[in-house]
Parts: C-alpha cells; structure tokens; sequence
C-alpha cells in the first residue's frame, strides 16, 4: 500500500476574492484594517494562524493579500485604502473599504433572460460551496431588478460534480496556474505504483469516473488518467507550461470520446434504492440506467459498494467483475 498523504485541498482563488469582496463591502464608511482582514476572510485566516502556529512572519501573507488588492482593482473593483487624519503616517491602522455607492447597480442596469439563466446556473454550482449564503443573497439582488421574459430552461444543464477525490482541487488549481504536477498512479492489474510527471490540461468526466487529460512528460504524449487510481498527494512542481492549444484539446477530447464510444454499461435499479439516489435518477419503479466508463474494474467496485438492489443488463464483462469481487471479499473474511 502507498505510504504517502494526501495533501490538503488549496484554497479556491475565486471563493477568496469573492469572500474578500463582500468582507470590504459590509463594512461600510469605516472600512477593516489590515488584521481584521485577515479576519474576516476564511484562508487569510488560516494562512495567518498556520504561520503563527510555526513560528514564521507574515511575508507570505502580506503578499498574497497585496496580489488579491490588484487582482480586485484590475477587475474593476473600487478598492480604497486610507489611513485615518489623526493617525498621521501610522499605516498599522490603515482600512480598506469597497464604496457601496460605487459598486451599485448602474442606473438602467438590466438582465436579459439568458443573462438571468446563467447566472442561476452560476448560483446553483456556487450554493454548493462555501460562500453559498453570500451568493444566495446576490441573487436576491439580481432578481429585485425585475423579472426577466421567459425563455428555454437551461436548469437541466446544470453541472453535477460529484467527486470525493482528494486529487480534485490540487488538479484543478494546477489547470488554471499551468504548473506541471507529479503523482503516484496505479495502472489496472498492477499493485505497484509508478510516478508521473504531466502537464494538466483538462478534467473531464465520463460517467461515474473522473479523467484527467495531460501531457506526459516522460513519455512525450498526451495521456489520459483517472483520479481514482492517483495513489498519492498531487505534488504541484514550479514549473509552468505553455497552455494547449484549441486543436490539441479538442484532439485529445476527440481520442476520448472515441475510446469511451463503445464502453456503455447499463444497469437496472429500483426506485428508491442506494444505485437510484447514487446516480441522482428520477424515474419511478425500475429503472434502466446506461453509463459510459473508462475502466471496468473501477466501475465494478463502485457499484458493488451500492449493494444488491441493481442488476447488470450489460456488459458480462461487469457482472463477472462485481462477482468476483464479492468472492474475493467473501474469501478474505471466511
């Protein structure tokens, strides 16, 4: 068994600026100093307790705080520092603030419907997370603004991401920054693990199975890797690469689609089961369910955890794996 930990998710870039946004806005007049900040905010906090705890400074903090202030300003945001009259030149008790009057609505400010239905969408991936009460009530405002025309439901588009891999958030992260990354990996039949070095490009999911697509460094062609089978902590390298092109991603997307075209596995489960609340189904009675996969054994395992209420209509392939695997664990607890 691999030795090795996992590492704690990073903290979401997106989900900081916003957090830090609203922290400056609901401040009003007075505005926060630099320590109620740090507060105020969920991972400047953490940063500063985790340096305090070790012993270290600041630094690393500060700049971080001072990349954010840029990336607000940059992106529009009227960030304002000032330092009170009577305090002179003393910038320990410097304040930061967001003038709400300048990041109210503009006058006459509208949404189409499609407009309104994105952001919906948008709302509904972001109620899943951490700042889910503070977008609930952004959306509150959008819709004071007025109804929208009705027009095509866009809800049934609306992404499921389901995924208790640990190696998720580093992957993403690493996507958006283009650094290399490094990881152990099982192959299928194997019980050693190898080290690879990628370049990430994208996460895609097929069925059930989280795939990363990426360039392998050490084998100098694009590869495909399931998260499920990523044995360690993903070590995020400083090296950065050239983000792929538009024809290269959508090569490699294309290779992956072809390889998963004839994959299809089709189950049948009753209403109410573990299988129908795993897959999020809505149909009454029994229901047929079919599914695309990368890799069988995988699969097998995540339906034999979902008990005996599910039947395999396709492939054999799958209803031997699931049997064997129940052998197997009937045999080692005998």
């Amino acid at each position: 068994m691999p030795t090795d930990k996992y590492q704690r998710d990073p903290e979401n870039k997106s989900e900081r600026l916003l957090s830090l946004t609203i922290a400056l806005l609901l401040s009003g007049q007075r505005g926060l100093k630099k320590d109620e900040v740090y507060g105020a905010v969920r991972d400047y906090r953490h940063a500063r307790d985790e340096a305090e705890s070790k012993g270290k400074n600041l630094d690393a903090l500060e700049k971080l705080f001072d990349r954010d202030k840029n990336i607000l300003r940059e992106s529009g945001v009227p960030l304002t520092v000032e330092i009170p009259q009577d305090e002179g030149t003393n910038n320990t008790e410097t304040r930061y603030r967001i003038a709400n009057d300048r990041f109210a609505w503009p006058k006459g400010l509208e949404f189409t419907t499609h407009q309104m239905q994105l952001l919906e969408l948008a709302n509904q991936v972001w109620s899943r997370a951490a700042l889910g009460i503070s977008t609930n009530r952004a959306m509150s405002r959008v819709r004071a603004l007025g109804p929208a025309e009705t027009g095509v439901d866009l809800t049934s588009i609306a992404p499921k991401l389901r995924t208790h891999q640990p190696s998720f958030l580093p992957l993403t992260a690493a996507i958006e920054t283009r650094n290399r990354v490094s990881f152990s990996y099982r192959k299928p039949g194997q019980d050693a693990s190898e080290i690879r070095t990628v370049q990430p490009w994208q996460l895609y999911q097929v069925g059930s199975q989280w795939i990363l697509v990426c360039f392998d460094v050490d084998r100098n062609d694009v590869r495909n890797f399931l998260l499920k089978r990523i044995t360690s902590k993903v070590n995020v390298l400083d090296d950065k690469f050239k983000a792929p092109t538009a024809s290269e991603l959508a090569d490699a997307k294309n290779r992956l689609d072809e390889h998963t075209e004839n994959q299809v596995a089709t189950i049948r489960v009753s209403e109410g089961s573990p299988a129908w609340v795993h897959f999020d189904l809505n149909s009454k009675g029994l229901v047929e369910h079919s599914m695309k996969y990368m890799d069988l054994h995988l699969l097998a395992e995540e339906l034999r955890e979902l008990g005996p209420d599910l039947e395999i209509l396709s492939p054999p392939e799958l209803r031997d794996a699931i049997q064997k695997g129940l052998e197997k664990v009937a045999n080692d607890h005998a």
